[in-house]
């Protein structure tokens, strides 16, 4: 989980660890990766306007089809209002940072939350 500075479907999460994609709706092998972000349609970070999903969950396919002690149910993005700022410069709405430059902001982070729901 984390930042990894591509989408789920970027060259590095498809060939650098060779996960594949949720939605593609089958049983998965246990040791199989698989991207939990891309049947979302939000994103976690905006830059110049566009909203991405750098910030993702990458799971075994064990998780997945619940032959374990525990299985995911979903993934969500924390979006609370609190946390978002108007974007003066593109329109609509971004992440209140912590800090624009060395400008104390009292925000939170440029990249909002994500959530993942396990079932145990």
């Amino acid at each position: 989980m984390g930042d990894l500075n591509g989408g789920p479907d970027s060259p590095s999460i498809r060939e650098g660890l060779g996960a594949v994609e949720k939605s593609r709706g089958k049983k998965f092998d246990d040791r199989e990766l698989v991207t939990m972000m891309d049947d979302t349609e939000e994103g976690s970070y905006r830059y110049q306007g566009e909203w991405d999903k750098y910030d993702q969950f990458v799971v075994s396919g064990s998780l997945l089809n619940g032959d374990g002690f525990s299985s995911v149910t979903g993934v969500s993005l924390f979006s609370a209002d609190f946390m978002l700022e108007d974007d003066e410069k593109f329109g609509g709405r971004k992440p209140m940072r912590t800090y624009n430059g060395y400008i104390y902001q009292n925000g939170f982070s440029d990249h909002l939350p994500i959530l993942l729901f396990i079932e145990f």
